[in-house]
C-alpha cells in the first residue's frame, strides 16, 4: 500500500467498511456534473429518463437533464475520471481543458469536496459493471456508491500531504534519471565516442573476439504448462529492465536436456539481444539457473575478451548508430548474425572496462536505494 493510502486510512478509515462512523453521501449528490464523455457529436445518445434524473451536459455543458453521452467537448474545471469500459474503476485527476471520451466518466465535485481526497476515497472501491458482454461502468452504476464525507480542512490536510509527496517523487525520479545518465557520461569520459573512435582504441570485428549464435527452433506445440522457463523477446526486453518476465512460458525438462546435450544452453555471462523488431534490447545471463529461448529473434554474444557489462554498453550505442543508419531512426528492423559479427568494435584494456563495471555496479546500488524510497511512497506497480 503506498504511503499516500496509508495516511489516507489513518485519517479517515476504509471508506467501504467506516469505522469511524463519518458521514456518507452518494456520488450523485457529491458532484456538481456526473457523465460519460462521448467521442463525437453522434455518439449522443439521449433517453428521458425520470427515474433516473442524472444530469448530462452536452454542446458546452448545458443541463440537457437526460441520460445518454456528452458531446466531444472541453471541460472547463478541475475533474476525476474513472476508466468506464473493459478494466473498470481507474481513476485520475485531470486538470482544467481536457475533453472526455466514451471510455471515461467524469465527476465535478461540488464545493466542500476536495479533488484530492475523492481521487483516493475512489480509489478503494471495486466497482461493479452493469450486466453486458463487456465490462462496463456507467453513471447509474457509480451514481448509488456512497463516499465518506468528512469535514473539509480534514480533506484539505490530506490533499496537502498528498502534494508534498508528489514533490518527493518527482524529486526521487529525476535523480534517477541522472543516474542513468551519469552510467552514460562516464562510459564516454573513459572510452570516448565509440562510432568513430575518438580516443584511437585498437579496432577489431565483434565476430573475432565473439561467438555468436541463435537457438534451436522451439515450436508452440512444445510449450508445456511446467518445467524450464522459456523467453521469447517480450521476456528478455523485461529482464533487461529488472522486472520479472509478464509471460511465463516452459518447456519440458526432457526437451532442455536433450538441447543443452547436443547444443549447448546459454550460460553465465552471455549477452542475449533482440535482433528483429525493436532490436538492441539486452540481457546479461546473471546465473545458471535453466532456461531457454526463441530462436530468429534473438541471439546470444559469448566472449571473453569483454567485460559483459561493458559489451552490453558498447553495443547499445552502435546499435542506436546503425539503426539511425538503416533504418532512419527507426527502432522496428532486423540486425543479422552476419552483419553483428563484422560490426566494428574499439578494444579498450579489460583493466579500463572492469573498472567501468564497478562504477556501473555502484550507481546501480545506489538507484536500488532510491527506487526503494520511490515504492515506499507510491506503492509497488
Amino acid at each position: 500500500m503506498s504511503l499516500s493510502k496509508s495516511r489516507f486510512v489513518e485519517m479517515f478509515g476504509d471508506p467501504v467498511l467506516n469505522p469511524y462512523k463519518l458521514k456518507k453521501d452518494s456520488f450523485r449528490h457529491i458532484c456538481e456534473e456526473l457523465f460519460a464523455g462521448g467521442d463525437k457529436p453522434s455518439d449522443i445518445v439521449l433517453t428521458k429518463d425520470e427515474t433516473h434524473p442524472y444530469p448530462v451536459y452536452a454542446n458546452g455543458y448545458e443541463n440537457l437533464g437526460f441520460m445518454g453521452f456528452s458531446s466531444q467537448c472541453r471541460v472547463n474545471k478541475p475533474a476525476i475520471t474513472i476508466s468506464a469500459r473493459g478494466t473498470i474503476g481507474f481513476s485520475c485527476i485531470r486538470q482544467a481543458g481536457f475533453t472526455p471520451i466514451v471510455r471515461l466518466l467524469t465527476l465535478i465535485p461540488k464545493t466542500g469536496i476536495d479533488l484530492d481526497y475523492l481521487k483516493f476515497a475512489i480509489d478503494f472501491y471495486s466497482f461493479t459493471s452493469s450486466g453486458t458482454s463487456q465490462k462496463q461502468l456507467t453513471v447509474p452504476d457509480i451514481a448509488k456508491y456512497e463516499v465518506l464525507v468528512p469535514d473539509y480542512s480534514s480533506q484539505q490536510c490530506f490533499a496537502t500531504f498528498v502534494h508534498q509527496l508528489d514533490k518527493s517523487k518527482f524529486l526521487l525520479q529525476k535523480i534517477l534519471e541522472k543516474l542513468e545518465l551519469l552510467k552514460k557520461s562516464r562510459f564516454i569520459e573513459m572510452f570516448g565516442n565509440v562510432a568513430t573512435n575518438n580516443k584511437r582504441w585498437e579496432k577489431t570485428k565483434l565476430g573475432n573476439k565473439s561467438v555468436i549464435g541463435s537457438s534451436k527452433r522451439i515450436f508452440a506445440n512444445e510449450y508445456t504448462t511446467e518445467g524450464i522457463p522459456f523467453y521469447r523477446s517480450k521476456e528478455i526486453i523485461e529482464l533487461g529492465m529488472g522486472e520479472k518476465p509478464s509471460v511465463e512460458l516452459y518447456i519440458s525438462k526432457k526437451r532442455y536436456q536433450e538441447i543443452k546435450e547436443k547444443f549447448g544452453i546459454p550460460i553465465p555471462g552471455d549477452i542475449l539481444m533482440t535482433a528483429v523488431g525493436t532490436i538492441g534490447k539486452f540481457w546479461i545471463v546473471p546465473n545458471s539457473k535453466p532456461f531457454y529461448y526463441k530462436d530468429g529473434n534473438l541471439v546470444y554474444i559469448r566472449t571473453k575478451e569483454f567485460n559483459p557489462l561493458f559489451l552490453k554498453k558498447l553495443l547499445e550505442m552502435l546499435i542506436e548508430k546503425y539503426k539511425v543508419e538503416n533504418a532512419n531512426g527507426s527502432a522496428y528492423t532486423a540486425l543479422t548474425i552476419e552483419k553483428l559479427k563484422d560490426l566494428q568494435i574499439v578494444l579498450p584494456p579489460m583493466t579500463l572496462q572492469k573498472q567501468y563495471e564497478e562504477f556501473y555496479i555502484q550507481i546501480d546500488k545506489l538507484k536500488l536505494v532510491i527506487q526503494k524510497s520511490l515504492e515506499d511512497l507510491v506503492g509497488k506497480s
